[in-house]
């Protein structure tokens, strides 16, 4: 008979198996990007084909970024460093991290002229936050129809900054607002027209990075009908 796990047990195998498997991910994208360097003779095909390879090394990262997510649940883990810095240089980061992705489900991915030069400063941890800021980038990207734009707006008050995403895609389904963001929401999202299931459970691992960040990811009702997703941030002083 197999050995019974905990979840402490569980979630320390889960983080062994993360850490195990960005290694040869690193050697493939590093690999696949030295053939792409030398892609001058190749042709439309080949590149294409790089680029495809590139972008699927991409999406290998976020599931296991997710695993990684996983072990920290299973064995409580907390404690995630939370210092102060500025909210321009993220926002820019998350922008050219996900325009490929965009590109390849032929999404034009637009950011507002109060994300190019936000003055504020946050405080949370940049990596997890960073990571839930993505989550809900990669989940509309997914999720907007061709021809379409994904908008990423920033929301300014005295106390926090909310970055805001927003598509045209399908309309999140009523059934799952309220668990769209839990782990048992993932699992019935998955077959469900309108469920916004993503790759790597992305909007229960963008919910779970945004705490650990110190701050919070959710669904917005929106008025006009967009499907709107914000994370909010608290101001560092």
């Amino acid at each position: 008979m197999a050995e019974a796990l905990t979840s402490d047990v569980l979630g320390e195998l889960l983080g062994l198996l993360a850490h195990d498997l960005r290694n040869p991910l690193s050697a493939l994208h590093s690999n696949v990007g030295y053939l792409g360097s030398l892609s001058e003779g190749y042709d439309d095909d080949a590149k294409e084909a790089i680029a495809d390879a590139l972008l699927s090394c991409d999406g290998l990262r976020i599931i296991i970024d997710s695993v990684e997510i996983l072990s920290h649940v299973l064995t409580g883990t907390t404690g995630f460093e939370r210092l102060g810095f500025g909210l321009a240089a993220l926002l820019q980061e998350a922008a050219t991290g996900t325009r490929a992705l965009a590109k390849s489900h032929e999404v034009e991915l637009e950011t507002s002229e109060a994300c190019a030069k936000p003055a504020a400063r946050v405080l949370a941890n940049r990596d997890m936050a960073f990571r839930a800021l993505t989550g809900l980038i990669r989940n509309s990207i997914q999720h907007a129809p061709p021809g379409s734009i994904v908008r990423v707006s920033l929301e300014e008050d005295p106390k926090t900054c909310k970055v805001v995403v927003s598509d045209d895609g399908t309309p999140l389904n009523e059934q799952i607002i309220e668990t769209a963001f839990t782990a048992v929401g993932q699992i019935s999202s998955k077959s469900l027209r309108g469920g916004r299931y993503s790759r790597g459970l992305g909007l229960y691992c963008a919910k779970v990075c945004s705490e650990l960040a110190g701050a919070d990811a959710r669904f917005r009702p929106d008025e006009a009908g967009a499907n709107t997703f914000e994370l909010s941030l608290t101001r560092d002083g």
